[in-house]
């Protein structure tokens, strides 16, 4: 066989020998990544799942102390709904875009969104809905969002902060629009304050959902979610890059020995 149609024949044996790499090896580092990042998605949906557990059986018992009537039963349906949504989201979790994931991480919201704003069925008090603003529920989306952190892609956290925030507003205004109004406990705000700042009594108002407050946590959630998606997208970086490195540790190994490969990793000088 001649050169022009095998190639060196030195070449030919390094090619069957495995020195030289086949067309197909190519695509080995995407492959190898690929595997890496399945791994670290499969061991960050375990503990995200393992860690919303214990956050809201810790809320649970919690809020038994806080809210220590019959009607905390409402709120710990909520707390099972969103750790039966957990099981689902880890059961369809995969690397790249999932549609059935995403729709269980809006659904995650939504039930938080409706469990703080609608009123408690169990109570028998007629508070107006703008008051359940007033009890600072809006920290518990945070519990979500860092659980996110530990599984989900840098774009998916993001995702979970605009979410979270339009649907906040869209609350916000739903109560502010429709939820009836109860004037009489305004007007005796304003007898029991007369002659007080305006906006101490506006403070005070039951009926008042405060929006620059509700716009103000909006605001602070996003730069959370903002700043843990940078850092979750700095650690895919180096966790890619960390495949890498180990994916040329793995091919050194197959021509030398492992202690041979240790010692030319930890060398910093030439050979």
């Amino acid at each position: 066989m001649s050169d022009s149609e095998g190639g060196h024949p030195d070449r030919q044996v390094r090619r069957m020998s495995g020195l030289v790499p086949h067309a197909s090896s190519a695509e080995m580092p995407a492959k190898y990544t690929q595997a890496v990042l399945r791994r670290h998605k499969r061991e960050g949906m375990e503990l995200a799942v393992r860690a919303r557990w214990l956050a809201l059986a810790v809320i649970a018992v919690f809020m038994v102390f806080v809210i220590p009537h019959w009607q905390v039963l409402f709120y710990h349906g909520i707390l099972a709904l969103l750790a039966l949504n957990g099981w689902l989201i880890r059961r369809v979790g995969r690397v790249g875009q999932s549609r059935a994931e995403l729709t269980l991480i809006f659904a995650d919201l939504a039930i938080l969104t409706l469990g703080i704003v609608l009123p408690n069925p169990l109570a028998d008090d007629s508070l107006p809905l703008a008051m359940h603003y007033r009890y600072g529920n809006f920290i518990y989306f945070f519990v979500l969002l860092a659980a996110g952190t530990l599984a989900f892609s840098w774009r998916t956290v993001i995702a979970i902060g605009t979410w979270t925030a339009a649907m906040w507003i869209l609350a916000m205004t739903a109560v502010w629009w429709l939820a009836p109004i109860y004037p009489d406990l305004t007007l005796a705000v304003q007898r029991a304050f007369a002659g007080a700042s305006p906006d101490l009594v506006a403070a005070l108002d039951p009926n008042s959902i405060e929006m620059r407050i509700r716009i103000q946590e909006v605001v602070v959630f996003l730069i959370v979610a903002v700043t843990l998606a940078f850092s979750s997208r700095r650690f895919d970086q180096l966790l890619v890059e960390n495949a890498a490195l180990e994916r040329a540790r793995a091919n050194l190994s197959r021509y030398f020995s492992p202690n041979v490969v240790e010692d030319l990793s930890r060398n910093d000088e030439p050979l």
